[in-house]
């Protein structure tokens, strides 16, 4: 994209530019020939205190220039947009779309024998469409790419490195439009940015596993019909742009501020590159490169920086369900005694049924009885059968009840309607006195109703219990048969604790109120981690794509994480969890301390229908560790 800079010779100063540097006549700045290179971008290299600058060329390829514009190493090709990365050893990556081959190429740049720079090919990577825009990220450590072509269809890629090279793994699309011209990744608040006449500068959040929160960062009242060339600056927390005045700079914060702006005479601008002490401009002609001078003066901007969430990764994930859009809701693990590696996990396909998956993930069952939504199980004592498993219909309101046979099979033993207008959240209770479903009317209030189960486990009853009443919508519950404790999550305000000892008149207690960081509105999934007297009791947080975990009476809070991508597996990490499940028991070689299952309302790598994550409690007993 061409820039036609016009206007005054002047710094307008709004905030803290430093006038005695800034508004020198900028016309008096010595342009810096390239040589003959015809340049497309530039980009700042930073190699044992000395500035260079990476060109990309259609006819030249790749360029490392001094800032006398003596090329330094040299890659050839047909380069149309360039991204860099700086990495922990010094060295950098560099993703650059070569035009003629159609294709996105991987290069590391670095030093080599007798300290001279060189390009180091990584990956070719074939068939990619047209390129307008190109950006990297480091999330939890992994190397991410942003890769926007000029038809607006956009992918993130996760970049990973193997024995015969570099991998590409998409991660998802996005959907922006066409016109974007250039793009960055504020690792500081974890947003992605995207220059796109004549929109603005949007921001987008550049973690997969979230919602994606698109909103407009700059407006074209701020930036006129034509910019680009998007760079940020952390030292001052500013994001640059050359637009039809000259260049400008806003306050990366997000408050929409100019901080400072230049305006040019007559000639255009092509790209800009941002040094600790001086801007880098690509005159229109592609020619020749402008340096000029700005204030050193930096900002402390650490008032909006993200603050770190534990991250763990998954071990294994179930097949997807069968059902498109939102669909997979809530897990619960049935616990094979006899034979704990042949453990199984429940799960609802909200809108089909009940699956039930092996611990590997692959599928072994499922039953299409309508809009089954909660589900869970217990154990017991029985001729006939080892476990109980029931999950609430919405399709019919009512319960579905399953029996689980010592060996693992699973038998429907039948439909039994309750006098609920939407059966929706669900959990089990086990006392003496026998077996109770607690089941949240949607929206209302929480039922209490016991299940009678015959010998022959043919014709069982159900009989009202307790109610309560007055809450908002409940979905998440689980029961603590050790200790009579009925915990329950109303989704905007927190979860709640019920002594089921404690008679009538006494009402639930208010544990862990929603507060937006420990815990985030919507709370959906309750579990409880059971370890003879000890224990923790968890919270899926839908809002933050969050765990929390609390002591096992739900009045202190001890951590929270997020599952992040395992890149040497290939499973994605989870968001928008719903339902949760754990199991204490051990369940052999993979999962000797307990497994968590969590809901992924997100599928990715690849793109597919939604699963449930499996979760190596080991992990969570070391991150418990090191708190």
């Amino acid at each position: 994209m061409r820039f036609s800079i016009v206007g005054v010779l002047s710094c307008v100063v709004f905030l803290g530019c430093d006038v005695g540097t800034d508004s020198k006549n900028l016309s008096s700045q010595k342009p810096t020939s390239l040589n003959g290179v015809i340049a497309e971008q530039i980009l700042p290299i930073n190699f044992f205190e000395q500035r260079y600058l990476l060109l990309s060329s259609e006819t030249q390829g790749l360029l490392l220039v001094d800032e006398f514009a003596e090329v330094q190493a040299q890659q050839p090709g047909s380069i149309e947009a360039l991204a860099i990365q700086p990495r922990g050893d010094g060295n950098y990556l560099i993703a650059a779309y070569e035009e003629q081959a159609a294709q996105l190429q991987l290069y590391q740049l670095f030093a080599g024998m007798g300290s001279a720079l060189r390009f180091e090919l990584l990956g070719k990577f074939e068939n990619f469409a047209p390129v307008s825009a190109l950006c990297f990220a480091v999330q939890e450590g992994r190397n991410h790419l942003f890769v926007i072509g000029e038809s607006g269809l956009g992918f993130e890629y996760l970049l990973t490195a193997s024995g015969a090279g570099w991998d590409l793994t998409e991660i998802r699309p996005l959907y922006l439009g066409e016109g974007v011209n250039s793009c960055a990744v504020d690792s500081r608040r974890g947003r992605l940015l995207v220059s796109q006449p004549p929109l603005g500068v949007l921001a987008l959040n550049a973690d997969a596993e979230s919602d994606e929160a698109r909103e407009l960062l700059l407006s074209t009242e701020q930036l006129g019909d034509e910019f680009g060339s998007l760079r940020l600056d952390y030292q001052r927390d500013q994001i640059w742009l050359l637009v039809q005045q000259g260049i400008v700079a806003f306050d990366l914060s997000g408050g929409g501020s100019l901080d400072q702006s230049w305006a040019f005479p007559g000639k255009g601008a092509a790209s800009l590159a941002a040094f600790n002490d001086r801007l880098a401009l690509l005159e229109d002609s592609q020619r020749e490169v402008v340096y000029i001078p700005i204030s050193t003066k930096l900002v402390q901007a650490t008032a909006d920086s993200l603050e770190a969430v534990p991250v763990i990764w998954a071990t294994g994930e179930t097949d997807p369900v069968y059902s498109s859009g939102d669909a997979a809701d809530d897990p619960a693990i049935w616990v094979n005694s006899h034979s704990p590696e042949n453990s199984l996990i429940f799960a609802t396909d909200k809108k089909r049924g009940l699956n039930i998956y092996h611990l590997s993930g692959g599928l072994k069952q499922n039953f299409p009885l309508g809009k089954l939504n909660n589900v869970d199980i217990r154990k017991i004592s029985h001729p006939h059968m080892d476990a109980i498993a029931v999950a609430s219909n919405r399709t019919d309101p009512g319960l579905d009840i399953f029996a689980i046979r010592t060996n693992g099979e699973v038998e429907h033993l039948g439909y039994r309607s309750i006098d609920l207008s939407d059966p929706y959240g669900l959990c089990l209770q086990q006392d003496d006195d026998g077996l109770y479903a607690w089941v949240s009317d949607k929206g209302s209030s929480l039922h209490q109703f016991k299940l009678k189960i015959p010998k022959l486990a043919k014709g069982i009853e159900i009989e009202r219990g307790i109610r309560l009443d007055n809450y908002a919508q409940i979905e998440g519950c689980v029961v603590d048969d050790q200790f009579a404790t009925l915990f329950f999550a109303e989704e905007e305000r927190g979860i709640w604790r019920l002594d089921l000892n404690a008679g009538a008149e006494v009402a639930p207690v208010l544990v862990a109120e929603v507060d937006g960081k420990q815990l985030v509105a919507d709370v959906e999934g309750l579990a409880l981690y059971q370890a003879n007297k000890k224990g923790y009791l968890m919270a899926s947080s839908q809002g933050s794509d969050t765990y929390a975990l609390f002591s096992r009476d739900g009045s202190e809070f001890l951590t929270q994480f997020k599952v992040g991508i395992n890149p040497q597996l290939g499973i994605d990490g989870s968001s928008e969890t719903d339902g949760l499940a754990i199991t204490s028991a051990n369940l052999g070689a993979q999962y000797p301390q307990g497994l968590l299952v969590v809901q992924d309302g997100r599928n990715r790598m690849p793109r597919a229908r939604q699963n449930f994550k499996l979760i190596d409690w080991r992990d969570i007993n070391l991150l418990l560790l090191q708190q």
